[in-house]
């Protein structure tokens, strides 16, 4: 590899905690072709397509390629449902795929890697309680404890209404534990009439 070519790749790493995509390394004068000729080579290796990392960039690998390879494909993707309860550590379960929302107008990320679920969200929903997580080095969207916990109340159907009971459970065991925070996400989830009674009766 070409010293000014590792260069350029090293600051695009550095960058994206470790991410090297096509986009960004056409942006930075780098040809796809040359791209596929490092791959082919074994100096990058592919984590998702069209997401790379350099072989042997040391530090710069510290960070999940999983998360890494999310990241990069839905920039926009918001961790949610079990997912976030479990960086919350307001479940026993741990996650077989990643669980993502996003928004009803975005299209469904076509993604070989991660394994992913897909939540859709209206973006008046979408927007409320998001914060950002350091997560195996890289830093992700995800909503808050409350907003997470509104969202299994919403989608409990598709979850089973004992993950969420659980998530509150555990929630409310925390001596941060903001009751009145959870209500007013479950009433911007319109779920509240739901989650009240639980609420109550746990508290």
């Amino acid at each position: 590899m070409q010293l000014a070519t590792r260069h350029m790749l090293e600051e695009i790493a550095r960058s994206h905690q470790g991410a090297i995509s096509l986009s960004h390394a056409r942006a930075a004068g780098i040809q796809t072709s040359t791209v596929y000729r490092l791959r082919d080579a074994g100096e990058l290796v592919c984590i998702s397509r069209g997401v790379y990392q350099l072989a042997d960039a040391g530090d710069i690998l510290s960070a999940s390629p999983e998360y890494l390879a999310l990241k990069s494909r839905v920039p926009h993707g918001v961790l949610c449902t079990i997912s976030a309860l479990y960086h919350h550590e307001l479940t026993t379960e741990i996650p077989s795929v990643v669980h993502l929302g996003i928004g009803r107008n975005n299209a469904i990320p076509r993604i070989d890697y991660p394994s992913i679920e897909i939540y859709r969200m209206p973006e008046a929903v979408l927007c409320h309680g998001v914060q950002s997580l350091t997560i195996n080095g890289v830093t992700m969207r995800i909503f808050t404890p409350e907003k997470t916990l509104a969202d299994c109340f919403k989608y409990r159907k598709r979850l089973g209404m004992d993950v969420g009971i659980e998530g509150l459970r555990r929630y409310l065991e925390k001596s941060d534990a903001r009751p009145s925070a959870v209500l007013a996400m479950a009433k911007i989830n319109r779920v509240a009439a739901v989650m009240k009674p639980y609420l109550e009766a746990l508290v």
